[in-house]
């Protein structure tokens, strides 16, 4: 497998081809990844547990979908804990978009 990210990655390593998933995916390969795009656009980073109540009300989605949406909150996760460890977290909040919360993070939301 990874047959679908190696072309992806040979188109834009290719300076002559244009990023195009059209010629990678089938028509309903697409309408999927679409779905994915959608979903992961709604949760919000600053309000992931209530955004994603929302996802499968909107979505009916498989559960591969499920576990692509969960990978996503875990690397979100992941991104907000990054950012504090970097020292960022005692920047001004204009400067990094980060707003200063009352409560601290404690280090894992999601699992």
């Amino acid at each position: 497998m990874g047959e679908l990210l190696e072309s992806f990655i040979a188109q834009f390593e290719n300076d002559k081809l244009d990023l195009n998933l059209k010629e990678l995916l089938s028509d309903d390969e697409r309408i999927e990844w679409e779905t994915l795009v959608k979903a992961f656009n709604e949760i919000e980073i600053m309000d992931i547990a209530n955004t994603t109540k929302k996802i499968p009300k909107m979505y009916k989605l498989t559960r591969w979908q499920d576990m692509a949406i969960l990978a996503y909150i875990k690397t979100l996760e992941l991104m907000i804990m990054n950012v504090k460890a970097s020292g960022m977290k005692d920047m001004p909040p204009e400067l990094t978009g980060i707003p200063k919360t009352s409560d601290p993070y404690s280090g894992s939301m999601f699992g």
